[in-house]
C-alpha cells in the first residue's frame, strides 16, 4: 500500500488548506494514544497514533503525540495545544484521540489510564470531559478546528450493574461542533466501535485510506470513510460527524503548483493519484485507483500491475496486501514469545535495551544461519555492558531449537518464530532477516540474507555503535570487519572514524592516509575526507579544506567532504560559503558512507533554516532521525525548537530520547536536566511573581545607578557576600550552523551550575534574563563594560564574568574574563583555543578556575558578632558570604605596630587561635572554638585559613 507519509499529505491539504491561504497556513495537531487500560486493554490506538504522527510530521504539521496519559497529561496536554492554537489565530487545528471513551448522564468523557474506573463518579472524577477539549478549542477561536474521536471501543464497562458505568448508555454521546470545527466520531451515538484485528482500529483503518484520494472535500473523506466502515462491520459500525466549518465547502488535495482556486477533478485528480503510486510495489494500491477512477487515464495500466503484483506475491506464498519488511524509522511491532528457557518475552525486552538485534532464521534454508547465531552468542557477551539484547526467533519447532549448538544466556534468547510474530515483523519466507532497534523499538537497520549480509550485521552494528558515542565497541567492531573483502574498505575507514573519536588522531591519520594513496578512486577520497577531519580536530583548517577538497575533485557529491568544507568555513565566519557546503552536503545527489554522515548534514540544513521556518527545520531533523535514529543532536535540537516555540513537555520527551541513544553524550544530558528545570519554573507561580517583583527593583535601581558611584561599605574588613553574575558571552562565527544547538547557552548555564556546585552564589539566571529584556539590553549593549559593571552592582554580585564564543562544528575557541564590580580590574582571564571537549566538562573546568582565583584573592574575612560561648561562638559569615561548615577560621587580635625610625608602617595580627564553622544560616554562622590564646570578644577579625576551603 501506499506510505502513510504520501497518504497524509493529501490530509494536510485537505484539512488545513483552504483557497486563498493555502501558502501560509500554519498547521498544529495533538494526537492522543490510550492503549495501557488496566481493564480490557487495546491493542491499536496507539498504532494508530503513532501512524498518524509519523505521516503528519512529514508534511510540516507541529506535531505533539502523546500515548498512555494519566488524568494530569491528557489535561497538560490539551491546555497547552490550547495555547498553541491561541498564538495563531488563522491556524488549523487537528486533534485526533484513539482509546476508550464512554457517556455518563448525557455527557462525554475521554478515559485515562492509570487507575480502574469502577462507577460513574470514577469517570465524573478521574476522566477527561470533552467539553474541556471543546472549550480550548473555542477559545482559541482558530479559523478551522478538526476533531477526530475513535473511541468508545469494545467497551468493557458497558455490561457493569446499578451505579457502574454499564448502567450509562453505550458509546458517546451526541453533541454539537462549535462554529468553525467539524467533529468526526468512528461511531454513531450510543454503540460502540471495533478495536480492529490488523495494526490500526476499523475507523483509523478507512480514515486513512480515504485521506489519501486527489480531489475530494472534507466531507467525502468521511463519507468515503463511513462507507468502508460500515461495509466491512456488516452496518453495525458507522461513522457520524457534526460539522459548523465556514466559508467555501472544497477542501481540497491540490496539484503541487497548481492553482487552489478550485477543487480538482477529471483528469487533474487522476493525474495526480497515479504520481502518487505509479512506482508502488503494493497491491492495494492500484486496486484502489481502480475503484475511485473507473474511467481513468491510466485504467489498463493498474490493471496490469495488479495482475503483475498478484502473481509475484502469489509465487512467494503471501497476501496481497502483506508487504515485504519492516522499514527504518517503524517502531517494532507488539509481540509476546516464550524462549527456550520458559521466559516470556515481549515488546519490553527491546524498547527497555540500549539495542536489540531481532534475527529471524530458517536452519534447513540456511546452513550459515548457525555461524550467524554463534557470532550474534558472541557479541552479546562481548558488548553485555552495552545493554545489547539479541532474540533469535527460529522457524522451526521448539525440539529442533533445543538441538541447536548454541546456548541461551541472560541477553540472548533463542525463540520459537510462529506464524503470529513473522507476519507482524513482515518477515513471511525472507528468511534470514535481521532486525535492528534502539532503545524505544526504533529500527535503525534491516538486513535480509546469509552470507556477507552477516557482515553487513555487524557493520550496521559498529555503526550505531559509533553513533551512540561508544567509538571503543565500533572501533572493535568494525575491526573484526578488517579481513572481509567485501566490507575491507569501508570497514577500515569505519575503523579509524572510531580511533579519532577516541582521539588517537595519529593511528586514524595512518590508516587515512594509506586510504589517500589507494590507486583506486573510492578510496583514496575516504582517506581524503578523513584526513581532513583529522586536520579540522587538530584545529588546522588550512589543511582541512585542502584535504576535503582533493577528495571533491574525485567526486563533488561527497557528504563527508561538503561537511568538513562547511565547518572550515563556519569557524571562519564566511557564512554564505559554510551554508552553500551544507546544501551540497545535505542535498539528494550527496553521497556518504555512514548514516551518521547524512543524519549530520541534514541536521546542519535544519540549522540554516531554524529562524525563518521552524516548521521546515523540525522536518528536516525528522529526516536525520530517520536516517540514523541514534542522531542525538537532531533530536535534541528538535527539543530545543520546541522548548523556543512553547512546547516543554514534547521538548523534554525528544531530550530525553536524545539522552537514551546518546547516553554518554553529557550535553544532551545537561540540555534535558536544564529543560526539565524550565518546565518546574514555568509552573511554579510563586517563582515567577517573586522574579517579576525583583526584576521591577532592579530596573529601576539600574535606571538610578546611571550617575552615581558604588557606595563604599562599612566595615572595611568584612568580606562582602561573595557573589557572581555570569553574563552573556559574545559570540561570533557560525556557532549554530553545525551539530548542537545552544552550545554557548549551555556553557553558561553549566558555568552557573558548576560554580553553586563549588560553593558560589551566582545570580539567578531567571531574574537576570528577565532583567535584560525589561531594559533591552541586546548583544551590543552587553559588550560595554560600563554596562557589565553596573550590571554587576545592582545584583550585588561582586564579580562578573564575561567573554566570547567562537567557532562551529567541533572547534571553537572560549575566551573569559572576571570583573571586579568595586576596584573595575580584572580578577582573572583566560582563552582556550580549538575546544574539542564537551561544554559540561569545559563549564567545569572554568568553574574551578575561578572558584581558585576567588579564593586566593578574596579571602574570606569577618567579625565575631558573639563570643559567649565556646561551643556557640558566632561570626558575621554566612551562607551568601562562602562561608560553610567545616571551615577554619584563624581569630585575630589586636595588631602588633610594626615602627621604624620613629614611624609606624603598619601593624602585624596577631593570631589568639582557631574556631570551626559547625553550622551557617544565609548571613552568620556558628562555631565552636578549636584552639584558643587570650580572651575573644566580639568585633575581633577572623580570616579563613589558607587552604580551609
Amino acid at each position: 500500500m501506499k506510505t502513510l507519509i504520501q497518504s497524509l499529505i493529501l490530509l494536510c491539504a485537505a484539512l488545513t488548506l483552504l483557497p486563498a491561504q493555502a501558502a501560509t497556513e500554519k498547521r498544529m495537531a495533538l494526537l492522543i494514544g490510550n492503549s495501557g487500560y488496566d481493564v480490557a486493554p487495546l491493542a491499536n490506538p496507539v498504532n494508530d497514533v503513532q501512524d498518524m504522527a509519523a505521516a503528519l510530521k512529514g508534511v510540516g504539521f507541529e506535531v505533539v503525540q502523546k500515548e498512555n496519559l494519566d488524568a494530569n497529561g491528557m489535561k497538560q496536554a490539551i491546555r497547552e495545544f490550547g495555547t498553541r492554537m491561541k498564538l495563531d489565530k488563522n491556524a488549523a487545528g487537528f486533534f485526533f484521540y484513539a482509546g476508550h471513551g464512554v457517556q455518563v448522564n448525557g455527557k462525554n468523557y475521554l478515559l485515562p489510564v492509570g487507575r480502574g474506573y469502577k462507577s460513574e463518579q470514577d469517570v465524573e472524577d478521574y476522566a477527561i470531559e470533552i467539553n474541556f477539549l471543546m472549550k480550548n478549542l473555542e477559545e482559541a477561536s482558530n479559523r478551522i478546528s478538526v476533531v477526530v474521536l475513535d473511541a468508545c471501543r469494545n467497551n468493557p464497562f458497558y455490561a457493569k450493574k446499578t451505579r457502574s458505568i454499564g448502567s450509562s448508555y453505550k458509546g458517546l454521546a451526541p453533541m454539537d461542533a462549535p462554529s468553525g470545527s467539524l467533529v468526526a466520531f468512528s461511531t454513531a451515538p450510543g454503540t460502540e466501535a471495533s478495536d480492529g484485528s490488523g495494526r490500526n482500529g476499523l475507523y483509523s483503518k478507512y480514515l486513512l485510506t480515504n485521506m489519501r484520494i486527489p480531489g475530494l472535500t472534507l466531507e467525502q473523506v468521511f463519507k468515503r470513510t463511513r462507507d468502508g466502515v460500515e461495509r466491512e462491520s456488516g452496518g453495525t459500525q458507522s461513522p457520524r460527524e457534526e460539522s459548523s466549518l465556514k466559508g467555501d465547502d472544497f477542501f481540497i488535495i491540490p496539484l503541487e503548483g497548481a492553482s487552489l482556486a478550485v477543487p480538482l477533478i477529471g483528469n487533474a485528480a487522476d493525474m495526480a493519484y497515479w504520481e502518487t503510486i505509479k512506482q508502488s510495489h503494493f497491491v492495494n494500491d492500484f486496486k484502489s485507483y481502480l475503484k475511485d477512477f473507473p474511467q481513468g487515464t491510466f485504467v489498463s495500466l493498474a490493471q496490469n500491475r495488479v495482475a503483475e503484483l498478484a502473481s509475484t506475491h502469489e509465487a512467494k506464498g503471501r497476501t496481497l496486501t502483506e508487504r515485504a519488511t519492516m522499514r527504518v524509522g517503524e517502531v517494532a511491532p507488539p509481540f509476546k514469545a516464550s524462549s527456550l528457557a520458559k521466559k516470556t518475552l515481549d515488546n519490553a525486552a527491546i524498547t527497555q535495551g540500549a539495542m536489540s538485534v531481532l534475527y529471524f532464521f530458517d536452519t534447513q534454508r540456511c546452513k550459515g544461519c548457525i555461524e550467524t547465531l554463534a557470532r550474534l552468542r558472541e557479541l552479546s557477551e562481548q558488548f553485555r555492558s552495552e545493554g545489547i539484547v539479541v532474540l533469535a526467533f527460529g522457524k522451526m519447532p521448539e525440539a529442533e531449537l533445543a538441538r541447536l549448538p548454541v546456548k541461551e544466556s541472560s541477553n540472548f534468547h533463542l525463540l520459537s518464530a510462529d506464524a503470529d510474530v513473522l507476519q507482524k515483523f513482515h518477515i513471511a519466507d525472507m528468511l534470514p532477516t535481521v532486525v535492528v532497534t534502539t532503545k524505544g523499538g526504533s529500527v535503525t537497520s534491516v538486513i535480509h540474507g546469509g552470507g556477507a549480509a552477516n557482515d553487513k550485521v555487524i557493520f550496521s552494528l559498529a555503526e550505531s555503535m559509533l553513533a551512540r558515542g561508544n567509538a571503543v565497541a565500533a572501533s572493535q567492531l568494525f575491526n573484526s570487519l578488517r579481513g572481509i573483502q567485501s566490507q575491507m574498505t569501508v570497514a577500515q575507514i569505519g575503523y579509524a572514524y572510531g580511533l579519532l573519536k577516541q582521539n588517537k588522531s595519529n593511528q586514524a591519520a595512518a590508516i587515512f592516509s594509506s586510504a589517500a594513496a589507494d590507486t583506486r578512486k573510492d578510496m583514496a577520497l575516504r582517506g581524503h575526507e578523513g584526513l581532513a577531519e583529522v586536520a579540522l580536530a587538530a584545529g588546522d583548517l588550512d589543511k582541512a579544506l585542502a584535504e576535503a577538497n582533493l577528495a571533491l575533485r574525485i567526486n563533488p557529491n561527497r557528504t563527508a567532504a561538503q561537511l568538513t568544507k562547511a565547518k572550515v568555513y563556519a569557524a571562519r565566519g564566511n557564512s554564505k560559503e559554510a551554508e552553500q557546503a551544507v546544501a551540497l552536503a545535505s542535498s539528494s545527489d550527496a553521497v556518504a558512507d555512514f548514516s551518521w554522515q547524512t543524519a549530520e548534514a541534514t541536521t546542519a540544513r535544519g540549522n540554516l533554516v531554524k529562524k525563518v521556518s521552524p516548521a521546515t527545520a523540525i522536518n528536516a531533523y525528522k529526516e536525520a532521525v530517520e536516517v540514523n535514529p541514534f542522531a542525538a543532536d537532531a533530536l535534541a535540537n528538535q527539543g530545543q525548537l520546541l522548548q523556543a516555540m512553547g512546547d516543554s513537555a514534547q521538548a523534554i520527551e525528544l531530550l530525553r530520547q536524545a539522552s537514551e541513544r546518546a547516553p554518554k553524550d553529557r550535553a544532551v544530558l545537561a540540555l534535558l536536566r536544564q529543560a526539565e528545570q524550565a518546565s518546574k519554573q514555568k509552573m511554579d507561580l510563586e517563582r515567577q511573581r517573586y522574579i517579576d517583583e525583583s526584576v521591577k527593583d532592579l530596573v529601576a535601581r539600574f535606571k538610578e545607578q546611571k550617575n552615581t558611584k558604588p557606595a563604599r561599605p562599612v566595615d572595611e574588613w568584612t568580606s562582602q557576600a561573595m557573589a557572581v553574575s555570569v553574563l552573556d558571552f559574545q559570540t561570533s562565527g557560525d556557532t549554530e550552523l553545525l551539530g548542537k544547538l545552544g552550545m554557548d547557552r549551555l556553557l553558561l548555564q553549566e558555568f552557573s551550575q558548576a560554580l553553586l556546585n563549588q560553593g558560589i552564589t551566582v545570580v539567578d539566571r531567571a531574574i537576570l534574563d528577565k532583567l535584560l529584556a525589561e531594559l533591552k539590553l541586546g548583544a551590543s549593549e552587553l559588550a560595554d563594560p560600563d554596562t557589565q559593571l553596573r550590571l554587576g552592582r545592582i545584583m550585588a554580585a561582586r564579580l562578573i564574568t564575561t567573554g566570547s564564543f567562537t567557532g562551529a562544528g567541533q572547534t571553537k575557541a572560549v575566551s573569559m574574563r572576571m570583573i571586579d564590580t568595586e576596584t573595575t580590574h580584572i580578577a582573572y582571564s583566560s582563552t582556550q583555543r580549538n575546544i574539542t571537549i564537551d561544554p559540561v566538562a569545559l563549564a567545569e573546568q572554568m568553574a574551578t578556575a575561578v572558584v581558585k582565583t576567588v579564593h586566593e584573592k578574596y579571602p574570606l574575612k569577618g567579625r565575631i558578632a558573639v563570643a559567649d560561648d565556646d561551643q556557640a561562638i558566632i561570626i558575621n559569615l554566612g551562607k551568601k558570604h562562602g562561608a560553610a561548615p567545616g571551615q577554619t577560621f584563624n581569630v585575630l587580635g589586636e595588631g602588633v605596630p610594626i615602627e621604624l625610625n620613629g614611624r609606624i608602617l603598619g601593624y602585624r595580627e596577631a593570631k589568639l587561635g582557631q574556631l570551626q564553622v559547625t553550622a551557617s544560616e544565609d548571613l552568620m554562622s556558628y562555631a565552636k572554638v578549636v584552639e584558643k590564646t587570650g580572651s575573644w570578644a566580639k568585633n575581633q577579625k577572623v580570616i579563613l585559613k589558607a587552604g580551609a576551603n
